[in-house]
């Protein structure tokens, strides 16, 4: 969240009123963080095998 702070996103928009857990745009963030990372730790995609 530091790094999403420091782009400009304060972490009041990302916490839900009960200041414990994360509000959608929250959850939505961390998704998309583990969803980059997920992705990078795979590697390159295969390549293609032409069909004929």
């Amino acid at each position: 969240m530091r790094a999403w702070e420091a782009a400009g996103t304060s972490s009041a928009e990302m916490i839900s009123p009960d200041a414990l857990h994360h509000n959608d745009r929250g959850y939505a963030c961390v998704a998309a963080a583990l969803a980059r990372t997920i992705v990078a730790a795979a590697g390159p995609a295969p390549a293609q095998v032409a069909k004929r």
